[in-house]
């Protein structure tokens, strides 16, 4: 798998900032273990935004975000079926 370099990872933590914004949750949570409801659902969203912006594939995002890539990939599923109805 590639390895992200230090500018992609900036450019996917500002979008992740936009992303979070008003959600009172934070990078720290993202990448955490922890599942609750608002932490999960930012997480799609973040997530989501990456993947649509950012055009990155799975893997990466799961690197990222300290996640296996099917977490990803349910999470922007999940996301797309809920809030982009």
């Amino acid at each position: 798998m590639k390895q992200l370099e230090p500018s992609e990872i900036d450019k996917a933590w500002e979008l992740g900032d936009l992303a979070l914004a008003g959600t009172g949750v934070t990078w720290e949570q993202i990448v955490g273990q922890r599942k609750p409801k608002e932490i999960a659902a930012a997480r799609a969203k973040v997530a989501w935004t990456i993947r649509e912006t950012l055009q990155w594939s799975y893997p990466m995002i799961g690197q990222l975000m300290n996640k296996h890539h099917t977490t990803i990939l349910l999470a922007v599923r999940r996301y797309e079926s809920e809030v982009m109805q």
